[in-house]
């Protein structure tokens, strides 16, 4: 049985083989990260893609919106001032076509 969430890394074909020397989790966790957490002013967030349409939004731990932007990068980067927010907890929600994923992270000064 094939497991979609997992994808071969090296596809080459020699001799009529795709011999697979490796094999990477196709999981929606990965599609971003942002860093460092905790963070005490600007929040990175990298992409493993280019952006056409996507959204950002952060929620603070009543469910409160705080922050909200739409995303269109080719850098595969984009980045957060989290200067002006209180310390604690809040929730990142990346949203790109039909996945939406979201993260953790601590504002700590």
């Amino acid at each position: 049985m094939v497991n979609p969430n997992y994808e071969a890394v090296n596809t080459n074909i020699i001799n009529g083989c795709v011999p697979v020397v490796g094999i990477t989790e196709n999981n929606p966790e990965n599609y971003f990260h942002a860093w460092p957490n905790p963070t005490n002013g600007l929040l990175n967030i990298s992409f493993n893609s280019n952006i056409d349409n996507g959204s950002i939004s952060v929620f603070n731990t009543l469910g409160e919106k705080v922050y909200s932007t739409n995303v269109a990068t080719t850098s595969m980067r984009s980045t957060i001032d989290m200067s002006a927010f209180a310390n604690g907890t809040y929730f990142i929600n990346f949203t790109n076509g039909e996945t939406t994923i979201t993260k953790r992270f601590i504002v700590q000064k």
